[in-house]
């Protein structure tokens, strides 16, 4: 059994994050202390955080698996349609806001984040995973940090500025940011140049072009159709994987952007998930 891509391993850490959220153990966690892990994690090892980690993504998916049991009929957002390029703004510009008001997420209780939640979550029983993708203002950080080239140009330029005296506020770096990323994501939907150690690879020899993978991605990401997914909505969750009967679909390092014969560190995407842990533990002892 492949252990990545387990929804198992993936719902008893998510549950286990969402409980000590409603227990108020989130409130000696700070925002440094969950920021910086996140960072690095994205950085090194794409959106791994998301679909293994996060309470929302795991709250959302079950909202999926009510809809689909209780027969809701849901609504279908086209990709690359006008209203899915303009829903997805509304996370980049929650994560500005965020930022712009000092943050108050840094302070919130566990109710006040429930109810974070079922703002996220409720949409999800009608339009599947709505949440996630143009809600969550992490989901937006994530993805300008997927833009690694972008985002290390504009935190060099603002280093630049900063040197020769000119005071460039917070948040009008991290606007510049946001509206860089969101236009980056609607125009091209992935993340092709990045430093990400992890990715989803394709075997052409292998694949059948069932389709398979595309209907078990949350995202209905087309991954039949390309050797190394760098979609930007791909966050490693590893469904399409655990589907693919061809063996044609692995996760991990490889040498090269064609083929799969390189492929390594299929280890690392839990290694990657103990070490955020330990991250979070450390930087919270140290913050109390």
């Amino acid at each position: 059994m492949n252990i990545f891509g387990s929804k198992r391993l993936r719902y008893f850490l998510q549950l286990c994050i969402l409980v000590a959220l409603c227990c108020g153990v989130a409130g000696k966690i700070t925002l440094m202390s969950v920021a910086i892990p996140i960072f690095v994690s994205v950085i090194l090892t794409n959106k791994i955080f998301c679909s293994y980690l996060c309470p929302l993504g795991f709250v959302s998916e079950l909202a999926v698996k009510c809809k689909r049991v209780l027969k809701i009929k849901g609504y279908a957002i086209a990709r690359n349609s006008l209203p899915d390029k303009l829903l997805r703004s509304i996370k980049y510009i929650i994560l500005f806001l965020l930022v712009y008001i000092a943050s108050p997420l840094a302070e919130a209780s566990g109710i006040a984040l429930l109810l974070f939640m079922v703002l996220i979550v409720v949409p999800s029983l009608f339009i599947d995973m709505f949440g996630c993708k143009y809600i969550c203002p992490v989901g937006a950080a994530s993805n300008i940090l997927k833009f690694t080239l972008v985002f290390v140009g504009c935190s060099l330029l603002m280093w630049i500025l900063r040197s020769a005296d000119i005071s460039i506020p917070i948040p009008v770096y991290v606007g510049v940011l946001c509206a860089i990323g969101y236009l980056l994501e609607i125009f091209t939907y992935k993340a092709e140049y990045n430093v990400s150690l992890l990715h989803i690879h394709r075997d052409k020899n292998k694949c059948t072009q069932c389709g398979e993978c595309k209907k078990a991605c949350p995202y209905s990401v087309n991954v039949s159709n390309v050797s190394r997914v760098v979609d930007i909505d791909c966050n490693l969750c590893g469904e399409c994987v655990s589907e693919c009967k061809e063996d044609a679909l692995k996760v991990g390092i490889c040498n090269t952007r064609e083929g799969q014969n390189q492929i390594k560190g299929q280890w690392l995407p839990l290694l990657v998930i103990v070490i955020f842990i330990l991250m979070v533990c450390y930087i919270t002892s140290k913050a109390i």
